[in-house]
């Protein structure tokens, strides 16, 4: 049965990409304006949305021995009375920076956009990664790796923040930062109640049988096949493990609406650690 499960998931992603539009609108801007502005006034309504979305965040930082480690906060349905889930995206490596703004800009407004839609009350967290450093890093020359610092700051956000569900922490990622998300599945298999790693695709040192104790939700896209053949593999193994997976083969690049779709996010939130 679980086999069956996981083949009707794949052939339902297949199908989802048939439905989707090859380019996603610019944020902010209808079809129907988009059109008739001249790219001087695109550039200047993109701006102008950026800086609203930006505005609804608010700027901490968290220090882990010596690393400043900037993040963004959002509470989404605060008018709720359920206690909060805690998601934490991590952005591409394009995110990376100091400027605790970076990480904006993105899938994670995808996110945001699809979250809002689903209608839970959520505290969504944006951190971001030094230049030099990646959320899927696999050396320690600089340090404690990414998924050491990233537990720390979700110690760090629980104290802080008593109205998160413990039971409820989750962790989505885009491409670097979906990688990211595997490490840290590997690192400490009890943390989260769900994960997606988008647009990513596994290292060679991943355990299947270690992510195989989070429900995760993968997908990688056709523009590198052998890259995808590795991200199927890791389903099928997780599958075979008797974890609860879900696999979707992208197609090209601009597929942000089917990787992080409404139906995916609630399907992680679903799950309870």
């Amino acid at each position: 049965m679980r086999n069956l499960l996981f083949i009707l998931c794949l052939l339902t992603g297949v199908s989802a990409l048939a439905q989707e539009e090859n380019n996603t609108p610019t944020p902010g801007i209808a079809k129907h304006e988009k059109s008739a502005m001249t790219a001087e006034e695109r550039e200047a309504a993109r701006k102008a949305w950026f800086e609203q979305f930006e505005s609804r965040f608010e700027k901490a930082s968290y220090r882990h021995e010596g690393l400043e480690v900037p993040y963004r906060t959002l509470h989404l349905a605060p008018e709720k009375s359920d206690k909060e889930a805690l998601v934490i995206f991590l952005h591409s490596s394009k995110g990376r920076g100091v400027d605790n703004r970076g990480q904006l800009r993105g899938s994670v407004q995808t996110v945001v956009k699809n979250l809002e839609k689903i209608g839970e009350k959520v505290l969504l967290v944006a951190p971001q990664c030094r230049p030099d450093r990646r959320w899927n890093e696999n050396y320690a020359t600089l340090g404690d790796k990414m998924p050491i610092v990233l537990k720390g700051l979700i110690d760090q956000l629980l104290a802080d923040h008593p109205e998160v569900d413990p039971t409820r922490i989750y962790l989505v990622g885009d491409s670097s930062g979906g990688a990211g998300v595997l490490y840290a599945l590997d690192a400490y298999p009890k943390l989260f109640a769900g994960a997606i790693a988008a647009a990513s695709y596994p290292h060679k040192s991943n355990s299947a049988a270690a992510i195989a104790k989070t429900p995760v939700a993968l997908s990688y896209s056709d523009f590198d096949p052998e890259k995808q053949a590795l991200t199927r593999d890791l389903a099928e193994k997780i599958d075979r493990k008797g974890g609860e997976v879900r696999y979707t083969p992208l197609k090209g690049y601009d597929n942000e609406g089917t990787r992080f779709s409404p139906e995916l996010l609630e399907w992680m939130l679903s799950f309870r650690r």
